[in-house]
């Protein structure tokens, strides 16, 4: 047993000389077992790349795995088939239930448990205090003992009282994923897996206290353990002056590392300190090579070109308008580069430090230069249509059909078979009466339609219906403008969606009902709407149009909702609970459910975040949104415990996740890291407003950079569109409409791009609607004789009132009197209603006053 340290900088080549080091001797001894551990988020990608160097292409004695995974493979190979672990939505669901039971001990978290994401807020922190290692009792036993504020002192209080009862909750039942890592701890003595074994950790910034006394069995239990950490090669590896370091992560994870070998008595290697990457990652970028040598580096110097056309080799500074330019501009430079230089999609990334801004962008932008990409970002669900659907029922059932809740429900797209499954709600859906949807995917094609849904609407407006009672008889009064087919079908619709949604009504009605009995009538409403089929035909379409990230998200939303609805009733299946509380309880489920996407092939353009995504073998990065408040990130604003508390419970030797002080420190390690990726070029972009409009600076990171590179200019270009964006038929359309209302620089290009699309059938037809937009001009035809008669009749019938409003706007006039449109009726008490009962009123006086012979003076 022993501790090895692999030293190196970024691009230096540690992973490469890990890697082969593991092959070489897996090949050599067979027998011997190697365990590769790497981040979650990196397991698949350090396995294609194993397999990839390997010549057989397989690993048969080496397992790359993540913590968590090596847990699950030593609990299977112990029989441990009974580890239950909760995951992030039930542990919403559990905290919703106690919060609930709780309510009367919170004093100050109490307030706000109602609001949306409080839960989650509570469950982050309490998933915080269990990585940490801090457990209920040493938290009381902690505010018992030190002097806090009266005001820390009660919000802590009611953190304790929830982790109580979220502990007590589970205890027997089941474990959190934070609590995986200790359940592995106390078993690992039993595992021949990792009972002289070679563990290999790479590509980790640091370990949390859990994974620190893991390592403690690790250490004595393996033949040995190696871990590679990034560090300048010229620093002190032991000696960290504090966290203003550019690597003070990286020495903390030694000193932990060391400090863990010397409790467990494990003798400590020489390191291996790798040279820098001058001759490996930046061996034909030797700017790029300054820029890891001295980024955030202090007494950094300045960086000399050899020749004035080397300057902007490499690295590129690029200022554009906001996000939606700075991608475009990305996506320009992607196509040209593969098309001119030869590169391949997956030499290339982009990374931000708000990817979900700049993730909206991307579909329609990349998709617009036929760039195939992947966004490595877990989505939250809550806004997907089917969790709108269901919430839109719970909804119906809480505020007893009213207006607003039933219309949410027929228009979330979803309930186009509410009618078709009324008659038979038991009966499977015919396969064979499936039409295929790939042509009109958000309304289907049996069933409502939306024009229905329309007249229903009108319908209930004008009626003033409200409540199950009058959805559950039959309607009567036929509208002006309707026929009796029209009322039958109406009532056909009426029926329908009352008829499926009386059961589910019932079951929140009735007293004695449990979550068992009415998530069960969930479900079965679910499955009458045929929501299954519904979703697989949407993800169907997506496919069909090559939409591969929204056709996975569909494959997987029924599962996950599926999979919750399970939870909920194993979790809280024999509780009573009211509409409203239900609906919490699976709000709460929903915020916490992701739905994650692997990548849709290995040719693509990765798009991710600054933390969180992990890069390998990138020659081309581009860095986007390089602006303050995203680079450094601004401070997090939102938490139960804030910087100051962090800092005053720090004081107390109370050890939690970092705080915004010391993530700004942080963030630095990891620009460093993403700016050092690229092997050949480097381009760095931040926007001049944002998507509103707002002025924005740029960070500080801009600076840095022009101070180390002062031949560097950042570039402008022009905000008009030119032939440089016309790159595929769908890019050079804004070039081809600013031609047409203005002349263009290159009027030549412009003639030849708009022969190109004349000659194109394809494309013919949407430029011919481009010139009629442009020079179409409006001509006023009097209608036909025969129109007239049919809109006006024989005999013109005028009034004041008719007269003045043709002479002010003749069309007006032509769609009050000729159409004879109007605005929507409804059952209002409106003014004109007050005037009307006034008069009546003073009619029904005088009247009364001369039926007896009195007269009004």
């Amino acid at each position: 047993m022993s501790l090895q340290f692999i030293f190196g900088n970024s691009g230096s080549g540690k992973s490469d000389f890990l890697y082969d080091s593991v092959l070489k001797q897996a090949k050599e001894n067979k027998e011997q077992q190697f365990l590769i551990i790497v981040p979650e988020q990196f397991t698949m990608q350090t396995q294609r790349e194993l397999v990839e160097r390997q010549k057989q292409h397989a690993i048969m004695n080496v397992d790359v795995l993540s913590f968590a995974r090596l847990a699950y493979r030593v609990f299977d190979d112990l029989g441990k088939q009974n580890v239950v672990v909760l995951e992030e939505t039930g542990k919403n669901l559990v905290l919703r239930k106690v919060a609930e039971q709780k309510k009367a001990e919170l004093k100050v978290l109490g307030a706000n448990m109602n609001k949306m994401g409080y839960v989650g807020e509570v469950k982050s922190l309490i998933s915080e205090l269990m990585q940490y290692n801090v457990r209920p009792d040493a938290l009381a036993e902690f505010l018992e003992k030190e002097p806090l504020g009266e005001g820390l002192r009660l919000k802590m209080k009611d953190v304790l009282t929830m982790y109580q009862g979220f502990t007590e909750y589970l205890k027997g039942r089941y474990i959190t994923a934070e609590e995986v890592l200790e359940l592995l701890y106390d078993v690992a003595e039993e595992s021949e897996l990792l009972r002289n074994s070679v563990i290999v950790l790479d590509e980790f910034t640091g370990f949390t206290p859990i994974q620190n006394r893991l390592m403690e069995k690790l250490l004595v239990l393996a033949k040995k353990v190696s871990v590679s950490v990034t560090m300048d090669v010229r620093e002190d590896f032991y000696q960290c002056r504090g966290v203003h370091e550019l690597f003070a992560m990286s020495k903390k994870t030694v000193a932990s590392l060391l400090k863990v070998a010397e409790l467990c008595k494990v003798p400590v290697e020489e390191p291996l300190v790798l040279p820098t990457g001058k001759q490996r990652r930046y061996a034909n970028a030797a700017d790029l090579y300054f820029m890891e040598q001295n980024l955030f580096r202090p007494g950094a110097g300045s960086y000399r070109y050899k020749a004035p056309e080397q300057s902007m080799q490499h690295i590129r500074i690029t200022s554009l308008k906001n996000p939606r330019e700075e991608l475009k501009f990305a996506a320009r430079e992607i196509v040209r580069l593969t098309r001119e230089n030869g590169y391949r999609y997956r030499d290339i990334a982009v990374v931000t430090g708000d990817v979900q801004q700049y993730g909206n962008y991307v579909p329609e932008i990349f998709e617009q230069y036929h760039i195939p990409y992947f966004i490595d970002q877990t989505k939250n669900i809550l806004f997907h249509p089917f969790i709108e659907c269901i919430r839109a029922i719970l909804e119906m059932i809480e505020y007893d059909f009213s207006y607003e809740s039933v219309f949410r429900f027929l228009r979330c797209g979803l309930a186009s078979r509410v009618v078709t499954e009324a008659k038979n709600s038991d009966k499977e859906p015919d396969p064979a009466a499936t039409e295929d949807l790939t042509q009109q995917p958000e309304t289907g094609s049996h069933g409502l339609t939306e024009q229905e849904i329309d007249r229903l609407e009108n319908y209930v407006l004008a009626r003033g219906i409200r409540g199950a009672s009058r959805w559950s008889r039959p309607w009567t009064f036929v509208m002006p403008d309707g026929t009796l087919e029209d009322m039958a079908r109406l009532n056909e619709i009426r029926e329908a969606v009352y008829e499926n949604f009386k059961p589910l009504l019932e079951a929140f009605r009735g007293k004695d009902n449990t979550v068992s009995t009415q998530t069960y009538e969930l479900y079965s409403l679910i499955r009458r709407l045929d929501m299954e089929q519904l979703l697989k035909e949407r993800g169907n379409f997506f496919e069909a149009h090559g939409n591969q990230a929204r056709a996975k998200e569909y494959d997987q939303i029924y599962k996950i909702v599926m999979d919750l609805l399970d939870k909920v009733t194993s979790l809280l299946g024999d509780e009573t609970m009211t509409i409203r509380e239900y609906s919490d309880i699976l709000d709460a489920g929903f915020e916490a459910a992701k739905v994650g996407i692997i990548p849709p092939g290995n040719d693509t353009v990765t798009v991710g975040d600054i933390e969180r995504t992990r890069l390998n073998h990138v020659k081309i990065l581009f860095f986007v949104g390089v602006n303050d408040g995203v680079v450094p990130k601004a401070g997090n604003q939102g938490g139960i415990i804030s910087q100051f508390e962090r800092e005053k419970m720090a004081e107390y030797h109370l050890e939690l996740a970092p705080g915004a002080r010391e993530k700004v420190f942080i963030q630095k390690f990891y620009l460093y890291l993403n700016m050092t990726k690229p092997s050949e070029r480097l381009y760095v972009t931040f926007c001049r407003v944002n998507s509103d409009g707002k002025a924005l600076r740029r960070s500080y990171l801009i600076g840095t950079l022009l101070k180390l590179f002062p031949q560097l200019a950042v570039e402008e270009p022009s905000e008009e569109e030119t032939l440089e964006g016309a790159l595929t038929a769908e890019s050079a359309l804004p070039f081809l409409m600013e031609g047409l209302t203005k002349p263009v620089e290159d009027e030549e290009a412009w003639t030849a791009l708009l022969a190109w699309y004349l000659s194109d059938e394809g494309e013919r037809e949407k430029v011919m609607q481009l010139f009629d937009a442009a020079f179409g001009a409006h001509k006023d035809d009097a209608i036909s004789k025969a129109v007239t008669k049919a809109l006006y009749g024989n005999t013109l019938e005028n009034s004041v009132t008719r007269l003045e409003q043709f002479a002010a706007c003749a069309f007006a006039h032509y769609l009050s009197y000729g159409l004879r449109l109007k605005e929507r009726e409804l059952q209002q008490f409106a003014s004109v209603d007050m005037g009307n009962i006034y008069h009546d009123v003073l009619e029904r006086f005088c009247k009364g006053h001369r039926a007896v012979g009195l007269y009004l003076v």
